[in-house]
């Protein structure tokens, strides 16, 4: 059975999440990983047509954290047929779903899912936070690179930035690790991935010391 690591990705819009998903692969790897990637549920569901503009608010975010949880388990079942170990790198998390639902419409659809607030605090074993490129050169931030993003300008992917920050350390205080934009893109993708090669090997020495 695969030792599974389970790696989020969150960050404000324009932060360089997806696109850096390739390179953080390819050199996790490299430390002895299987990666397995699982993509963006909102860009997947834009792609198909299922958009919040056609679904209405509440059951679009429905099907995002619907589809959010299936696709964790089915791709966590099959780390655990994998031999050695399994980062699972997710571009997003739970809790994104909640930085843009409403809480009591969350509340709703989270009894409709039958899952408890105990378990989405509990899914994950690290999380690192991109900043949006709106923060520190908002005249690079583009809105039509990604049909599923919701904020339409600078300001606001500044705003979401800082709210999704917050959630996720409100519930993960201590597993999560800022990559901001005092480098170019390259370089913080670099950065990223050198941050989450050093959690592992550190998270490795501990298990191996318990």
């Amino acid at each position: 059975m695969s030792e599974i690591r389970k790696i989020v990705l969150t960050g404000g819009p324009c932060g360089g999440k997806t696109e850096s998903l390739k390179y953080l692969k390819e050199k996790i790897s490299e430390n002895g990983y299987n990666v397995i990637i699982i993509s963006e549920v909102a860009t997947e569901l834009a792609n198909n047509g299922y958009t919040l503009e056609r679904l209405g608010k509440e059951q679009y975010q429905e099907a995002v954290l619907k589809w959010q949880l299936e696709k964790e388990k089915i791709y966590e079942n099959m780390a655990k047929k994998l031999s050695g170990k399994t980062v699972l790198l997710l571009d997003r998390g739970i809790i994104d779903c909640m930085v843009y639902t409403p809480k009591n419409m969350f509340k709703k659809i989270m009894q409709k899912t039958k899952i408890s607030f105990e378990e989405l605090y509990n899914r994950y074993d690290m999380i690192f936070h991109l900043t949006s490129i709106a923060k520190d050169k908002p005249e690079e931030y583009n809105k039509t690179f990604n049909i599923a993003r919701q904020e339409n300008n600078y300001k606001e992917a500044i705003e979401i930035d800082d709210i999704t920050l917050k959630t996720w350390k409100k519930y993960y205080y201590n597993k999560v690790k800022v990559i901001d934009n005092s480098t170019d893109f390259n370089g913080k993708v670099e950065r990223t991935a050198e941050a989450i090669n050093n959690y592992l090997d550190k998270s490795n020495n501990y298990e191996i010391e318990k």
